[in-house]
């Protein structure tokens, strides 16, 4: 499997440099946070990637992006602006099929309750593997931000008690601006997933954007 996770911070020459990376073959599975949108379309990720996320509101803020080759179906009634949720059937080497559950989930900054964007995801994931690429918007020592905010702490709260693991690893930033830099995004994984996901890492490939891509 491989996958990576960028908030494009809506930002075009971001969502080129995406488009290139995933066009060169670097990553099957794209969770993306705040793509660029154009009227409430998502755009400039090319054609030759199936684009899985909320249509009909004006600025979708969490899109999958992933290889035509790949047999994932959308899952509209777990998805809205923040959440975009899908399955993906595969099969492995030894012709057994699994279902995986696959999503990039925004939480915004202002919202009060800073889970509840994963509460529904758990739940869903409960008799299945699970894998999300999360704008998290809150910090904390654990995965290796710079101090431990109150979100932070609701956050991973929620993770201890979920079937999720936390894929990050070291301190390298996943959000970096002139004056400031810090991890504020995370991919979490079930048990199955989590051991099929190998160097989990803050890519040095240049994003364009004011994240950097988190992959593995």
């Amino acid at each position: 499997m491989q996958v990576i996770q960028i908030n494009l911070h809506h930002s075009r020459a971001a969502t080129a440099a995406l488009r290139n990376h995933l066009e060169e073959g670097g990553s099957q599975i794209a969770l993306i946070q705040e793509p660029h949108v154009v009227k409430g379309v998502v755009c400039g990720l090319g054609g030759n990637f199936n684009h899985f996320y909320v249509r009909g509101i004006e600025k979708p803020r969490a899109c999958i992006v992933a290889d035509k080759s790949l047999n994932i179906r959308f899952l509209p009634y777990l998805s809205d602006g923040d959440t975009a949720v899908a399955t993906w059937d595969w099969t492995g080497a030894d012709g057994s099929r699994h279902t995986d559950l696959i999503s990039a989930v925004y939480l915004p900054y202002e919202q009060e309750v800073a889970t509840r964007g994963l509460i529904k995801l758990a739940e869903a994931a409960a008799d299945t593997e699970a894998l999300i690429g999360c704008d998290a918007n809150a910090h904390n020592v654990l995965w290796g931000s710079s101090d431990t905010n109150n979100r932070g702490m609701e956050l991973l709260n929620f993770i201890s008690t979920s079937k999720f693991h936390i894929m990050n690893r070291g301190d390298k930033p996943t959000f970096v601006v002139k004056n400031r830099s810090e991890v504020i995004d995370l991919t979490l994984a079930s048990a199955g997933i989590a051991g099929r996901l190998k160097g989990w890492h803050v890519s040095d490939i240049p994003s364009l954007s004011d994240h950097q891509i988190g992959r593995a």
